[in-house]
């Protein structure tokens, strides 16, 4: 494996199967100092690096994955004099047609289905400057299915392999986030309990169910996330990221505010 795990198995949990992981043993990693995303993420950013414009658009790329996803990915202008390598930012679109053959139309133009995402604010040089300067972005498409979560999970490992293998990005292979947006809210949460990545941003989660796998929970322990839900959300209840918040918090010890 090019990109290295905090954990031997890469096993991941979902709602769905749930019960065989219920009474299997595990290892509980250690308890961790809380942290939020948004901590790990500002401390990706080098104090030195001044604030101004950028221009990103002509950075974006087109590349493709025979045995997982077609993407756009981009990365930071200085990439090739930063002092370290920069974290991945990995976008996981949510659900909709996506059946647009053109993955520009589909994930970088301001009227495609997936407008608003951190790809398509790069395709419109209109990204947050600590996102652009100091990050790569690869976002994948989920082409002829309504999201991700129709595939399996494995599948977006092999892309983030082929990433990594192929050199097609420059990043540091520990220090990768997740976007998740909707379903890829959700299918980013089972990815995180592979333990392959830092922290999760997860926007307007999914998952309508009581409560995540005890088992899920304790991988999950130790990880950063950001949650984000628009209380009038006429898609998902924001009910749901205030259950993840709260079991998450529970699960790290981390007291309500």
């Amino acid at each position: 494996s090019v990109f290295p795990t905090q954990s031997s198995s890469a096993t991941f949990i979902s709602p769905e199967t749930a019960a065989e992981y219920e009474t299997a043993p595990t290892q509980t990693p250690p308890p961790t100092p809380a942290a939020t995303t948004s901590d790990l993420l500002r401390s990706e950013i080098p104090e030195q690096q001044p604030l101004k414009s950028i221009e990103t658009s002509s950075r974006i790329r087109e590349v493709k994955d025979p045995n997982s996803y077609a993407a756009l990915v981009y990365d930071p202008p200085n990439v090739d004099t930063m002092s370290d390598l920069p974290p991945l930012l990995l976008v996981l679109h949510g659900a909709a047609q996506n059946q647009e053959p053109s993955l520009w139309k589909a994930m970088a133009s301001p009227s495609g289905e997936h407008a608003g995402l951190p790809m398509q604010l790069l395709a419109s040089n209109t990204a947050p400057v600590e996102l652009a300067a100091n990050f790569c972005v690869a976002s994948p498409y989920s082409l002829g299915k309504s999201s991700f979560y129709q595939d399996p999970r494995d599948k977006m490992l092999r892309f983030l392999q082929y990433l990594a293998s192929q050199q097609i990005l420059t990043f540091d292979p520990t220090r990768i986030f997740l976007f998740g947006f909707s379903d890829g809210a959700t299918e980013a949460i089972e990815l995180a309990t592979s333990r392959k990545f830092r922290g999760a941003i997860v926007a307007s989660y999914g998952f309508t169910g009581p409560s995540l796998p005890f088992m899920a929970l304790m991988r999950l322990e130790g990880l950063a996330f950001w949650v984000f839900h628009a209380a009038d959300d006429v898609i998902f209840n924001v009910e749901n990221s205030d259950r993840l918040v709260t079991a998450l918090r529970e699960t790290n010890r981390v007291p309500s505010r």
